[in-house]
């Protein structure tokens, strides 16, 4: 398929197909310009998930871990998580932050009511 440029030479132009139509129509992000903000925001995927791991291992380690209900765990889980993203990659990205808040609150009271 053909088209005019804004100079109004033919420019060949590749069809949509009909998964790329369906991603743009419920508005999903191609996957490389997904990961390419993300790694903005959260840093490299690797050091990122490293850092994650280490810092749950030693969490885990602890003492009070075995002690403590299923949604605290998970609350500190997330919660080094998002600090790793913080360490690895963008610091003022505030969804770093709101999002601790509200995994800090969820240890707390247990609900997200």
């Amino acid at each position: 398929m053909a088209k005019r440029s804004g100079t109004g030479r033919k420019v060949k132009v590749q069809p949509e197909t009909k998964q790329q139509v369906q991603d743009r129509l419920r508005g999903m992000v191609p996957a490389a310009a997904l990961t390419g903000e993300r790694k903005n925001q959260h840093g490299d995927w690797i050091s990122q998930a490293t850092c994650a791991d280490d810092l749950i291992a030693v969490a885990q380690k602890q003492i009070g871990w075995p002690k403590m209900p299923p949604y605290k765990r998970q609350a500190i889980l997330m919660s080094l998580v998002k600090i790793s993203r913080a360490l690895n990659g963008d610091a003022f990205h505030e969804d770093h932050w709101d999002d601790l808040a509200g995994y800090a609150y969820l240890g707390k009271t247990g609900h997200g009511q």
